[in-house]
């Protein structure tokens, strides 16, 4: 197993449970009543309410030299009345001409900044965040210690800026209603203030902050309230009308393109209603995402789907009070979750066969009928979240000149999800649970290889010790999917089951089954403190967990261990100003015993104080052997493999920066596997309202074992396998044109070839020898030929059968883009305009010429998108 060449965990690691302690003085300030007339918020502090008290301050700095002085001086005053917190911050700088101010959408605050971290439940593991950049522009999300960031909440608030000679201003009017708390006497929120100085990279706070503690939540300063204040509750309904209009490629034959056009329109709402003062509803009626940016283009060799991030407002807000993750780390495993959002308002299942007089026009998405969430936390650390989806039932026309008739392609499908999770203990103790639920209402015969139910459920514990230091986590999870038995055998022998491959003893297909029923779970013991960190992890998945009608795991029948370690460089010393080092181990059985291998990487990030940063590491894995390579079939040995990843950026304070990006791999046993992968991103600000970025990329690979096809032969199933040359150019493109806070228009465009060249067509043979060339039977040209004419390949071997299989061969071009036209005319009130066009051509030349590929897109009729949406925000 080779355990000896990267299995070098030092005993100091192991054996001290203690860290440094932190020393943190906490901070306190008093909110007291407004005495004044209500300020006008434009920024420029000379209201009355500014004149009452004294300016709070004596900062200091967090990066890059913890606890020193800052820079620049910061202060600021906080006011209430009996609905809102009213805010004002003086950011003064000697240099005020260097303070950057940077127009960009909400949410993307680049530039200097400043704002306000409140924990209005005193939980010391949430917080609110209203942050504004020296421009005027938003920043506000919610964070935890426990679940990160979450930018997607965009509540109803107000803020302007101000700048003159000595600095720069800000006030904010922020509605008591947009935070939750328990109305008291004398009650403490926590508070933290934040300064961003750019050009510095200078983070300046004014409750003093360390790198070695544990969490940034549970250690803000005090605000504290003299008189009870009641929470005010949300309500609003926010009506939205859509219409769109569809140009395409005019085609006589087609009967559903040719008039080349196609319009239509669309109502629905979406409404928030407060419950209480720690729960709340949102509603989402018919909701329409026509705004949001497509899913950029990839090409897909594998069996399994790739994971795509969430960018749907309903969906992406508050999704963290639903996290249930299933793996660790932000590699493949930790995408792995009980709940995807993307399954609601997937793609539709089924693809009808075409005959070749036949067309079709199916709806790209599944239409969301409706939603509704209730989620929130309370003061006693009580979260929940509770989700209910209802998709339509969705057809495929299918016409030929003669006439046309309909196709159900996907069920009416019921999904839903209910978490809760309680801290206890000072939030030391923390447990939780989690059940979701997909029912569809099956009736086509064509759609009874789909789950009629879904169901999975998990319990998880969190418990921190050693005063925060160290925390040990455990989850235990189940699924369990119920259908015909034509649904249970397409489960049993799927990517990432293969319960028929012949060579697993544990495993076995039983086409008598309705149901199936699997589990899982992991163990993480983590040291979360100090600059050495590291955690020690189990994760075990059974043959039979099934949670991908609502939720997203690759592939089962895993069990895994892994070990982390990190070290943290925070004082700046020479030239670095910080840096990280970490080391990787893992290794990985099935549950039938078989060894799959073990791997580790080092890897390094190192920012100078030049501003630049730079980033590398290397993997390697060791024995690795295959389970899926042949689809089904038996393991494959694989032998070792190394890759190694270089990445440069410079200062981004500047108007113009770039970041290079190079990996490269290759495997030991077989010299002609390697890929190489480039990329590189320039970015230009030529002024504080425009921002453009070109990324170029190439990616050039070559796979001796690249999965083509089965067949049955003679006797027994055979896998062909082929060498296949894959290159991949790619180009994106992004304009931001931000002509105020609030109305911007982006542009995102990108050109994409990939082609695909198939050689050395082989059959699987002896693929566990210990000898590379062994595993495999390299076809001669007697025993396979080419018919051009078909584009088909014909097999003919003595002893093992005949077989014939279409030219694998591709080329692929595409161009996507996206032109938004936002405009927040009132907060919460915001009109979208909206341009996409997508172009496409495929050949089975299989080889590149990237100049003839991109000619042959461009002349390519294209589909063109024009969306006109508007909402309207009624209510408090």
């Amino acid at each position: 197993m080779h355990l000896g060449k990267i299995l070098l965990v030092p005993a100091i690691l192991l054996s001290s449970f203690t860290g440094l302690a932190v020393d943190r003085p906490t901070r306190e300030v008093s909110i007291s009543r407004n005495a004044a007339p209500i300020p006008t918020i434009d920024g420029k502090l000379d209201d009355a309410i500014w004149q009452q008290g004294t300016w709070e301050g004596n900062f200091t700095q967090y990066i890059p030299n913890e606890k020193a002085k800052p820079s620049q001086e910061t202060e600021f005053k906080i006011f209430h009345d009996d609905s809102y917190i009213y805010a004002a911050f003086r950011c003064l700088d000697t240099e005020s001409a260097k303070i950057s101010s940077i127009l960009s959408r909400r949410d993307d605050a680049a530039g200097d900044r400043v704002g306000l971290e409140f924990d209005s439940y005193n939980d010391h593991i949430t917080s609110f965040c209203f942050y504004v950049n020296a421009s005027g522009v938003k920043l506000d999300y919610t964070s935890s210690d426990n679940n990160g960031q979450d930018d997607s909440w965009n509540p109803i608030w107000w803020v302007k800026t101000s700048k003159d000679e000595r600095g720069w201003y800000a006030e904010m009017r922020i509605p008591l209603a947009e935070l939750r708390f328990k109305p008291s006497e004398d009650s403490k929120w926590g508070l933290e203030v934040v300064r961003w100085i750019f050009r510095l990279q200078e983070r300046d706070v004014w409750q003093p902050m360390s790198r070695e503690q544990q969490g940034w939540n549970a250690n803000l300063g005090v605000m504290r309230w003299h008189e009870k204040v009641d929470s005010k509750l949300p309500l609003n309904v926010t009506p939205y009308v859509v219409a769109q209009a569809d140009k395409f490629w005019k085609d006589a034959d087609n009967p559903f393109c040719r008039t080349g056009h196609a319009y239509k329109a669309n109502v629905g709402f979406d409404a928030k209603i407060g419950i209480s003062n720690s729960w709340t509803t949102d509603i989402t009626v018919n909701p329409d995402f026509g705004q949001v940016d497509a899913d950029p283009s990839q090409v897909n060799l594998t069996a399994y789907e790739i994971y795509q991030q969430e960018r749907r407002p309903f969906f992406v807000e508050g999704r963290n009070i639903f996290s249930f993750g299933l793996g660790v780390g932000d590699g493949d495993l930790g995408s792995e979750s009980l709940f995807y959002t993307r399954r609601i308002g997937r793609r539709p299942h089924y693809d009808p066969d075409l005959k070749d007089d036949e067309y079709t026009k199916r709806p790209e998405f599944t239409t969301i009928l409706g939603a509704a969430k209730i989620s929130g936390r309370n003061p006693n650390g009580l979260s929940v979240g509770v989700m209910e989806a209802v998709t339509s039932q969705e057809f495929a026309r299918v016409g030929t000149k003669a006439g046309e008739h309909e196709l159900e392609i996907e069920p009416l499908t019921n999904y839903a999800v209910a978490r809760v999770s309680k801290e206890m203990n000072n939030a030391n103790t923390q447990f939780g649970a989690i059940v979701t639920s997909t029912i569809r209402n099956i009736n086509a015969s064509q759609l009874c290889y789909l789950h009629k139910s879904a169901t999975t459920g998990g319990v998880n514990l969190l418990q921190y010790f050693a005063d925060k230091k160290w925390s040990l986590a455990f989850s235990t999870y189940f699924s369990r999917v119920d259908g015909s038995k034509e649904a249970i055998v397409e489960t049993q022998e799927a990517a990432g089951h293969y319960f028929q491959r012949p060579d697993a003893p544990h495993l076995g297909v039983d086409s008598s089954r309705t149901s199936l029923t699997g589990n899982g779970g992991r163990l993480i013991l983590s040291k979360e403190s100090g600059k050495l960190r590291m955690l020690f992890c189990g994760l075990w998945k059974s043959p039979q967990l099934e949670v991908n009608d609502l939720g997203f795991v690759r592939t089962v029948d895993r069990l895994t261990e892994i070990y982390w370690a990190g070290y943290r460089f925070t004082k700046p010393q020479g030239i670095m100003r910080l840096a990280n080092l970490n080391f990787n181990q893992w290794a990985e059985w099935t549950y039938g015993g078989e060894y799959q291998g073990i791997g580790g990487n080092v890897n390094g990030n190192i920012t100078f104080k030049n501003l630049w940063n730079m980033g590398l590491g290397t993997n390697v894995n060791f024995d690795q052997i295959s389970t899926d390579l042949l689809r089904g079939g038996p393991s494959v040995k694989m032998g070792d493999n190394l890759n190694g990843w270089f990445g440069l950026r410079s200062d981004d304070s500047k108007k113009f920066f770039a970041e290079a990006n190079f990996s490269v791999g290759k495997s030991t046993s077989n010299s002609s596997d390697v890929f190489v992968d480039y990329g590189v991103t320039f970015t230009y600000r030529p002024s504080s309202f425009l921002n453009v970025s070109v990324a170029p990329g190439y990616l050039k690979e070559t796979n001796e074992l690249q999965y083509v096809d089965k067949f049955t032969g003679s006797s027994t199933n055979q896998y062909i396998l082929a060498k296949i040359r894959q290159k991949v150019f790619r180009v994106s493109l992004r304009v931001n044109f931000n002509i105020t806070p609030n109305l911007t228009l982006q542009y995102w465009g990108q050109p994409f070839v990939a082609t695909g060249d198939y050689s050395e067509f082989k059959r699987a043979n002896k693929v566990m020898s210990s000898q590379y060339t062994e595993r495999f039977h390299i076809f001669t040209p007697n025993q396979i030929s080419y018919d051009a004419a078909n584009e088909t390949y014909k097999l003919n071997e003595a002893g093992v059968g005949t077989y014939e299989f279409d030219n694998p061969n591709f080329t692929s071009t595409e161009f996507l883009s996206n032109m938004v036209l936002r405009w927040e005319y009132v907060p919460g009130n915001t009109l979208f305009v909206v341009w996409s066009q997508n172009r496409s051509h495929s050949t089975s030349l299989g080889r590149s010429q990237v100049g003839k590929d991109v000619g042959d897109l461009f002349s390519a009729y294209p589909y063109n998108v024009f969306l006109v949406k508007a909402s309207f925000r009624v209510g408090r």
